[in-house]
């Protein structure tokens, strides 16, 4: 019979440490810590405007209105927020938010209305109604101004 000769090869890994690193937990404020400054043409309008739109869908379980709510589009990143004035988000359950984050609720708003002024009507068109829904813009945004119906 022949001899067999058996080596026995045992590797051994070097050692690795894994450090896991979390990072800092992001705040998603409620506030800016601005004073929302709002004249009777303008808040008596969006009041009227949130409660029929509630009212509209109050029988929908899965249709979000909210005002002047902090809507966050780009997790991590905190400096990307806007509060239209109004805003409705379809197949969205109702409840209340602290703030809105368009990445946990799976979109963002459907159509945002915004009650402008002279000093707000370029950034109510532009940048504010696009980075409430994270993308160039809503499907639907109407923008009107109080003070051409107020007679001032």
């Amino acid at each position: 019979m022949a001899e067999i000769e058996v080596q026995e090869q045992v590797r051994v890994a070097p050692r690795v440490e894994i450090v896991y690193i979390h990072p800092p937990p992001v705040d998603y404020s409620e506030s800016d810590g601005k004073p929302m400054g709002e004249t009777d043409a303008h808040i008596n309008p969006l009041i009227y405007l949130r409660e029929a739109l509630a009212d509209h869908f109050r029988d929908d379980p899965n249709v979000y209105v909210a005002g002047n709510l902090f809507v966050y589009s780009v997790e991590g990143d905190p400096s990307q927020v806007v509060a239209p004035d109004l805003f409705v988000v379809k197949g969205v359950p109702k409840g209340e938010r602290r703030f809105f984050q368009v990445w946990k609720e799976g979109k963002g708003p459907d159509v945002v209305f915004e009650l402008t002024s002279k000093k707000t009507r370029y950034e109510d068109l532009g940048a504010k109604t696009g980075a409430a829904t994270g993308r160039t813009g809503p499907p639907e945004r109407r923008l009107t101004s109080p003070w051409r119906h107020a007679g001032c």
